[in-house]
């Protein structure tokens, strides 16, 4: 204290006079002393600001250094047709890493989108916010099997830890398991039994069983869904058919089926039940083999809201067990998110939303549903954000341009919006929505007839300032999926004052408090 008050105050307090007195000199003792008692105190602070520097520091290393992305393996075999085993390998190590909460793993969108790129490490790592990439290659010959696989670090492309395992294909889960045993002991340092148990790979009863699921999951499947190909959807369902005729306890095949049958009702719209029914069963048989397979809690998951009339509680159900098998599971939190947005509850949509997007920093789906959820609540900065992101990945992908368009009209941003719909009609000109698109614009510049030609959608109504036809529509409408966020937005401007909407708006309102007590937590 006297030190400190000896800083403030140099000269003594007796020595402190009007400016017509001569001030006393301090003696050189005294001199001395404070000069001393200066550098002390300077040199404590910067010894502090040292090393709370250097423990930031430390603390901000220690929590990058335990991040990971799981880059594609190369595809050795000699006749260069063994990418979906290779891939099947990356994603098994990539999900039993996963399993340890004390490091952040990239999910497999984000770390398959290097694929065949010719991308520096460094450049990848800073693109997924980690500190550590894999690396390695498959050679697959028969039955036999070599694996490499390197840990580095990105900064510098030091190799931490490397392998080689030759083995037989019989084998191929306990390589798998013991890659990513080794990766977590190197990055945390010390692997503890319990850890030790969450990172073995489960395994079916053969591998051939899990050879036919990778094909038809992570092949098949992947190509339907990119597509709506029914070729591809028939390899897909033949493929993890025979996986289930070789094991019919493998649960996980169940599951990855039923979300095939839940992805063809998007394509096959006129057997839409017949499909359901499908996904249903093999999705029901899939949990009572396993009740604790996350495939299959989605699966049911979906099976229960996508329904005539969704049955939001059974799903909750499913999606709740899910959460609490593993929280950091970048599919399951996309889920959540994708359950708060339908029910109309944003603000958890946005959480759930922005935590997958930390996982999985590349993928579309999950952008495009932040997308979405800032345009409804009219957010125009954040979707131009997000929506940059996703052009950034795929410069084509329609429902963004779609999503930017509907921003521009509410905004009467008529350039703008007739901007986004030549980019839809230069990628796709059939669009089955071109109609809507193109009424939008017609009521942008007040051609109500003509707008109204192409398309009565709802959207057009409100462009048009159709409070009648607006509230009857209003009226009948639902309110499970609508938030009172959203309503507050300048959509609903035209209408604000009438009492039919105020009483819509309260009714939106009760609903969105039962829904938040009833739903509003995971744990």
């Amino acid at each position: 204290k006297e030190i400190i008050s000896a800083l403030k105050n140099p000269t003594p307090q007796s020595a402190r006079t009007t400016t017509n007195q001569q001030l006393p000199t301090n003696p050189p003792k005294a001199k001395f002393k404070l000069i001393l008692a200066g550098a002390i105190v300077l040199a404590l602070i910067i010894a502090g600001y040292i090393f709370f520097s250097k423990q930031s520091s430390l603390s901000t290393i220690e929590t990058l250094d335990k991040s990971v992305a799981v880059l594609a393996f190369a595809d050795m075999s000699p006749e260069k047709d063994q990418e979906w085993f290779s891939d099947g390998i990356t994603e098994e190590i990539l999900n039993s890493l996963a399993n340890l909460h004390e490091l952040k793993v990239t999910a497999r969108t984000s770390s398959f989108y290097f694929k065949g790129k010719d991308v520096p490490l460094d450049e990848i790592a800073n693109k997924l916010g980690v500190a550590h990439i894999v690396e390695g290659s498959v050679r697959k010959m028969e039955n036999r099997l070599r694996i490499t696989a390197q840990l580095i670090r990105a900064s510098d492309g030091f190799h931490i830890w490397s392998q080689t395992y030759d083995r037989s294909t019989e084998d191929i889960f306990q390589v798998q398991t013991e890659i990513a045993e080794s990766i977590a002991k190197t990055l945390l340092n010390e692997l503890t039994p319990e850890k030790k148990s969450k990172l073995a790979v489960s395994k079916p009863a053969s591998v051939e069983a899990y050879e036919y699921y990778l094909r038809g999951n992570k092949v098949h499947f992947d190509k339907y869904y990119a597509s709506g190909d029914e070729k591809y959807f028939k390899d897909a369902e033949r493929y993890l058919l025979k996986a289930i005729s070789l094991d019919a306890n493998y649960a996980d095949a169940y599951g990855a089926l039923a979300d095939l049958y839940d992805s063809r009702s998007n394509f096959i719209t006129d057997q839409k039940q017949k499909i359901y029914r499908q996904r249903d069963s093999v999705a029901l048989i899939g949990y009572r083999l396993n009740p604790n397979s996350l495939t299959t809690l989605r699966a049911l998951f979906w099976s229960q809201l996508k329904r005539e009339t969704p049955n939001y509680d059974s799903a909750f159900y499913y999606l709740q067990k899910a959460y609490q098998l593993n929280s950091e599971d970048f599919d399951v939190n996309r889920t959540v998110g994708d359950f708060y947005l339908w029910v109309g509850l944003p603000e958890l949509a946005e959480k759930f939303a922005l935590k997958g997007l930390a996982i999985d920093p590349l993928d579309i789906n999950n952008l495009m549903a932040l997308v979405q959820l800032y345009r409804r609540n009219d957010d125009t900065d954040l979707v131009i954000k997000y929506s940059n992101k996703i052009l950034e990945i795929d410069s084509n992908r329609l429902n963004v341009h779609q999503a930017l368009l509907l921003m521009y009209a509410f905004q009467k941003k008529l350039p703008e919006a007739k901007r986004e719909l030549e980019i839809i009609k230069r990628i796709n000109a059939d669009y089955f929505q071109m109609n809507l698109f193109e009424a939008i614009i017609l009521a942008m510049q007040g051609k109500k007839e003509e707008a109204l030609k192409k398309s009565t959608d709802i959207r057009i109504l409100m462009l048009l300032g159709m409070k009648k036809e607006f509230l009857v529509w209003l009226e009948e409408r639902k309110i499970d999926r609508i938030s009172p966020a959203e309503l507050k937005t300048r959509h609903f401007d035209f209408v604000r004052n009438e009492p039919a909407f105020k009483d819509f708006q309260e009714r939106v309102k009760i609903d969105y408090e039962k829904k938040m007590a009833k739903y509003g937590t995971l744990e």
